[in-house]
This record gives C-alpha cells, sequence and structure tokens, in this order.
C-alpha cells in the first residue's frame, strides 16, 4: 500500500482538514506520477482525504479526485491492441504507424 493525502505544502504532508487546504492540492500530474510510482512498485495508491468542520468532504477535494479518476480511465481503458502467451518477447503488429506510451503486464 502506498498512501499520501490530497493536499501537501512545502513537502509536509496534510493529514487533517485545515482552512484553506484547497490552496494545497497535489496537481493532477503529480497525482498521476504518484499513482504510476506506486503501480510499478506492485503497490496500491490511497489517497487520504478528509471532511471540513460540517463533516463534507471539500468540494476542490472533489473535483480533484474526479479529475484523476477521469484521467486514469482516458489513459487505460481503450487499449490499442491485446497479446496473450508466454515468453519475454513480445510482438504486436498494427495496420498504420501507432504510438505507445504504455504496456501494461498481466500475469
Amino acid at each position: 500500500m502506498s498512501d499520501a493525502p490530497l493536499p501537501e505544502y512545502n513537502g509536509r504532508h496534510e493529514w487533517f482538514w485545515e482552512p484553506e487546504d484547497e490552496n494545497i492540492i497535489y496537481p493532477l500530474d503529480k497525482l498521476v506520477e504518484m499513482y504510476f510510482k506506486s503501480v510499478e512498485r506492485n503497490s496500491t495508491l490511497i489517497l487520504g482525504v478528509t471532511p471540513d468542520t460540517t463533516g463534507v468532504i471539500p468540494e476542490a477535494d472533489t473535483k480533484r479526485m474526479k479529475e484523476f479518476g477521469d484521467e486514469i480511465k482516458r489513459r487505460f481503458s481503450n487499449p490499442i491492441a491485446t497479446k496473450k502467451g508466454k515468453g519475454e518477447n513480445i510482438h504486436l503488429t498494427f495496420k498504420k504507424p501507432t504510438s505507445i506510451n504504455h504496456l501494461n503486464k498481466i500475469q
């Protein structure tokens, strides 16, 4: 498990809600980087979000988590190819030139 709070300020993790936390939420590109670093180490990324004093998750946190989920879905929900088999070499043939930016090994 890899866990991190959603807010971060100058390298200091903010595990509990404080006023103005919406100004220090990790940017989307940093969350995606954290996701890749966790899954490449065979770990699950768990982001800590905490309610404010009214018991509600702040709107900025909800919005960022939605953006993050949408980005992960965008990157992985429509594979350009799949291949099954054994061995260390992979051979994929495409009908036209195709850019590849992710390979996902499923065991």
